[in-house]
């Protein structure tokens, strides 16, 4: 059975921001002060992030909150 990605935008975005900004799950879980499996959820495409953890992610990454929404696609 394939492994299919049930949110592909959000996972392909989310990846390459940790990427770029050097966080591993786990750091970035830290950051978020949220549990490492939320970030492993994201990360493996199975959710996104509520709209309270986007606004989370956008001040930890520095971007503007609008674009980690429609990353999530609220």
């Amino acid at each position: 059975m394939a492994n299919r990605s049930r949110y592909p935008r959000f996972q392909t975005w989310l990846l390459d921001h940790m990427v770029e900004l050097d966080f591993t799950p786990m750091s970035l879980a830290m950051g978020l002060e949220l549990l490492d499996g939320d970030v492993e959820s994201w990360a493996a495409g199975r959710a996104v992030p509520t709209p309270e953890q986007c606004e989370r992610l956008a001040q930890l990454f520095e971007i503007p909150v609008g674009q980690v929404l429609a990353a999530a696609g609220w």
